[in-house]
């Protein structure tokens, strides 16, 4: 948000390359929405690590408790999430690598119970672990890309 107020600033000034790329990054930062401040601390050192050996470091983890359940509110919020993934499986620029980050993340953000009601959510079998419930919802979006992308074969688009 402070970055798009900034690039509007830019561009009122006159500055209108420097507002653009500016805009481009306020955009581009959307894509890490769901990253904790440490997973983002994480992320930019692994990326830096990657930039300047070109290869990518172990990564170190930023756990939550997941004892605690969700409130209802997030609960909800984390359905709209997985209901945009669904409704973005069908995009030509479907980010997978995106997808498993935000999966990544939601298994360790939230506890079993949880879990399990989201993918009951999404119509889903009730699992009995955390760990099948995840794996069946990476199934789910992957399974579905691969649907689309072997008609689109087939239909020669």
């Amino acid at each position: 948000m402070y970055l798009r107020a900034l690039s509007q600033a830019l561009h009122a000034s006159g500055n209108a390359t420097s507002a653009r790329d500016l805009e481009s990054v306020a955009e581009t930062l959307t894509y890490f929405d769901e990253m904790t401040v440490g997973e983002w601390a994480n992320f930019l050192r692994q990326a830096w690590e990657y930039h300047r050996t070109g290869s990518i470091p172990a990564a170190k983890t930023y756990s939550r408790a997941t004892s605690r359940r969700l409130a209802l509110a997030d609960l909800e919020h984390e359905i709209e999430e997985l209901q945009r993934y669904q409704a973005r499986v069908a995009d030509p620029n479907f980010d997978r690598a995106h997808l498993e980050t935000y999966l990544e993340a939601l298994g360790k953000r939230v506890n079993r119970e949880d879990l399990i009601a989201l993918a009951a959510r999404m119509g889903l079998p009730r699992y009995k672990t955390k760990k099948d419930a995840l794996e069946a919802l990476k199934r789910y979006f992957f399974e579905q890309r691969a649907s689309l992308e072997r008609s689109q074969l087939i239909r020669g688009t």
